[in-house]
């Protein structure tokens, strides 16, 4: 349960807002001594607490921290991996453990005298995740320059708390680099880590402090020009007191240097709060996350509680409104019509605007300011900020939430590619398991016919041939018979063979090409399944590359089977088609029909799978894949492979 863990240090559980039941928790150091501070603070939190400590040795960095817990229990790490099957070995001895405790491991690179780099990887890769079913949390050590960036990424990947840990001259510096499922306003920043009285404290370091410095000294040197102007100013006064019109002169040009000032000093506010929103909106890669950081930073930035954004639902995620604050005695609220007009004006100009609203008394009572949302060229929304009097209506506003809408809209689309990355990620995942499986499969199912058909008829046929032989010169009637009837199973162990290669590599495709294939392959679904099933050719579809041609057939039969197997369709339309700079294959039925949503956001075997490797294939040959379908309305699947990309692979050697 949440609150049962921690890391023995209250301003480091706060930063990481508390540990969970299953976090592994990668400490990435520059110095293994750096990684002991951390693991001291924990084993000293343990001894107060009725959860017990596992630790996992391996050179005896931590024995002195570990050894005043005598209830300690010790995984000799070098021993399993010595063992003949030190992964089954070792989770064995973790499932006898149990759950709910704290497993403290030594630094990774401490394993190089028993195991290579790639070894290390795979160790952790198959502890990682086995810890976090157990409901358990352990601290790892990761030293920099010892591994690999590819192992360094994938343990990233494949832990749930990973923290970078740098030392700064004395300072021991701390940056939450990746917290799962968990956020708050001071992770991702920078932490200075010190020991009291060997209580461990951490303590944030101020957000913008080379921007700071560079303005303090800024106004410094302003001040030092108008200090001397100052004196210059009482200079003349002193000397030329008939002179007034000059005097009244320059105490304007002082008024005007003072105006410049002061908007100085507001816009490098400005910039440096834009710059904090910045780093909060850029630091949340989750899109839920991302709309509320967005909101958060509007709020902050321009002073106001009430802040709304408003997304148009895309094709990766759903609409979103989020509307923080109101405003007390507004009629109709965020909704009234000048608003409501002024929204509607932005999102078609795509260009900010203010706006303010005056009382029954002629007084003004609110103002507000809109910017449109604008991602990959598209207006996805607006950004809204209101306040109960006058100072949104000014073009300094409308600009700062210009800035910050871009801001917004960067981080949305960063936060929509990461996601589109991880389900491309999930997707193909699934797809290899999936090939693999089926490869699995098909080789199972040939190696069940060769036993079973193809060589029970040969065997057959040479029990009959023997027998033939035997009666030679004995009984020829006899010896006659045998011969026909072995000859009659090898005729059947021929047809065998050859359906088994037809599947393996389909009829007449490297011999008459793509074409020819399809007209046998349509032939014989026509037949076998009674569809009605039609092929329509381009008189000018050229010859293509054999593997090209074997990838286009391949998907067709993936379409046609989806079409018999899901859709049940009755019908299916298969065409070849060829424009300036394309070829193009299109395969329509009119079955069932889906939502092809549901095919980026969950993929499953079968149908999903099977649309997910006819995109994979397109996508190899540098070509797109469009599916269109609606439930009770068909399916069409729609394949375009650009001309010049045939023509270059065709030029290969």
């Amino acid at each position: 349960m949440p609150g049962e863990f921690s890391t023995g240090s209250a301003e480091l559980d706060a930063l990481l807002e508390e540990l969970r039941p299953g976090d592994n928790v990668v400490y990435y150091t520059q110095d293994p001594q750096d990684y002991l501070p951390f693991a001291s603070a924990l084993l000293r939190h343990v001894r107060s607490t009725p959860v017990s400590v596992v630790y996992a040795r391996t050179s005896g960095l931590l024995d002195e921290l570990v050894s005043p817990l005598c209830a300690a229990q010790v995984l000799d790490i070098p021993e399993f991996l010595l063992a003949k099957d030190p992964r089954e070995d070792l989770q064995a001895e973790m499932r006898r453990i149990g759950p709910h405790v704290y497993y403290v491991f030594e630094p990774l690179s401490s394993l190089a005298p028993w195991c290579s780099e790639e070894q290390m990887r795979d160790f952790f890769l198959s502890v990682c995740p086995f810890l976090y079913h157990l409901d358990t949390v352990a601290y790892w050590g990761l030293c920099k320059g010892q591994h690999s960036m590819s192992s360094v990424a994938a343990i990233k990947d494949c832990t749930q708390v990973f923290v970078a840990v740098e030392r700064v001259e004395q300072d021991l510096l701390v940056t939450p680099v990746k917290v799962l499922g968990r956020y708050s306003d001071a992770m991702f920043r920078s932490h200075r880590v010190l020991v009291e009285q060997g209580e461990l404290r951490v303590q944030a370091l101020p957000l913008g402090v080379a921007d700071q410095q560079a303005y303090m000294r800024a106004l410094a040197e302003k001040n030092r020009e108008l200090a001397q102007i100052r004196d210059a100013l009482d200079h003349k006064n002193q000397e030329l007191e008939q002179r007034n019109s000059e005097l009244a002169e320059l105490n304007e040009r002082l008024s005007e240097q003072g105006r410049l000032y002061q908007s100085l000093r507001v816009n490098l506010d400005h910039l440096l709060a834009l710059l904090q929103a910045g780093q909060v909106i850029g630091s949340s890669l989750a899109v839920e996350q991302a709309h509320r950081a967005i909101v958060t930073a509007a709020q902050r930035l321009f002073g106001t509680s009430t802040c709304r954004l408003s997304l148009a639902a895309t094709s990766e995620v759903g609409a979103t409104d989020i509307a923080e604050g109101a405003m007390p005695g507004w009629p109709g609220g965020l909704e009234q019509p000048q608003f409501a007009a002024m929204r509607q004006e932005v999102r078609e100009s795509r260009k900010a605007r203010s706006l303010s609203l005056a009382g029954d008394g002629g007084q003004l009572v609110a103002s507000a300011a809109i910017a449109p949302i604008i991602v990959r060229g598209a207006c996805l929304g607006t950004l809204e900020v209101y306040a109960p009097d006058a100072h949104l209506d000014t073009a300094e506003s409308v600009t700062l939430l210009s800035y910050l809408a871009s801001e917004a809209s960067i981080a949305l689309d960063n936060a929509h590619l990461y996601r589109e990355v991880e389900i491309q990620g999930q997707q193909v995942r699934s797809f290899v398991e999936n090939v693999i499986t089926s490869e699995e499969q098909d080789s199972r199912r040939l190696a069940f016919d060769l036993h079973d058909g193809l060589v029970q008829l040969i065997v057959a046929s040479y029990q009959h041939l023997q027998s033939a032989q035997a009666w030679r010169s004995r009984d020829p009637g006899a010896e006659e018979r045998e011969t026909e009837k072995g000859v009659q199973l090898l005729r059947r162990a021929i047809y065998e063979a050859r359906r088994l290669i037809s599947e393996l590599r389909p009829i007449g495709l490297d011999d008459f090409g793509l074409v020819h294939a399809l007209r046998l392959y349509v032939a014989q679904l026509a037949a076998d399944a009674d569809w009605q099933v039609s092929l329509d050719v381009a008189p000018n579809w050229p010859s293509c590359a054999p593997a090209l041609e074997a990838a286009l057939f391949r998907i067709v039969q993936e379409a046609t089977t989806n079409a018999r197997k899901y859709a049940e369709a009755s019908r299916v339309e298969v065409k070849l088609q060829v424009s300036e700079g394309e070829l193009g294959v299109t395969i329509r039925d009119w079955g069932k029909g889906f939502d092809p949503s549901e095919v980026s956001a969950a993929p499953q075997r079968g149908l999903h799978m099977g649309l997910i490797g006819i995109r994979e294939r397109a996508l190899l040959w540098g070509g797109k894949c469009l599916i269109r379908s609606r439930p009770g309305e068909g399916t069409s699947i729609e394949i375009a492979i650009p001309r010049a990309r045939i023509v270059a692979q065709e030029a290969e050697p």
